[in-house]
């Protein structure tokens, strides 16, 4: 009977190891970036109807078409599209009256706007650290 150390001899082979690395990092990243932009712009359009200036709600129709599409990867980075999908989206976000391109005048309280825009801008560290936790932590 042997009362000695037991060892297993442990080789990793450097090239193979780098090969399948790679492999694993093109593959499940990239499904980690897509799921953390959808998470982050969520969290944008939830900013953007809650965090004044709100998204104007008088009748929820440009609240509730709200949307996020699926992330693409360009020559740049990473892009997902945060937006609003009714025919005046741009004209309210601009604060433009459809009608006679004049100022828009918001009824609501709190609603204004470049209420998207003015998220992107005040809170995008925070999109991106929750875009960063969700990669880091492997989607969790």
């Amino acid at each position: 009977m042997n009362t000695g150390p037991v060892g297993f001899d442990f080789k990793i082979d450097k090239n193979e190891f780098e090969k399948n690395f790679k492999k694993i990092m093109e593959k499940s990243i990239p499904g980690l970036i897509e799921k953390a932009l959808v998470v982050a712009g969520w969290e944008l359009k939830l900013d953007a109807d809650n965090v004044e200036p709100r998204t104007p709600h008088r009748e929820g129709i440009l609240r509730g078409s709200g949307k996020v599409e699926k992330p693409i990867k360009t020559i740049f980075g990473w892009s997902v599209k945060v937006g609003y999908n009714v025919p005046y989206a741009a004209y309210v976000h601009e604060g433009i009256n459809i009608f006679n391109g004049k100022s828009l005048h918001y009824s609501e309280q709190g609603c204004g706007a470049k209420y998207l825009e003015s998220k992107m801008i005040r809170f995008k560290y925070k999109y991106m650290e929750m875009v960063a936790d969700y990669v880091k932590g492997g989607g969790k």
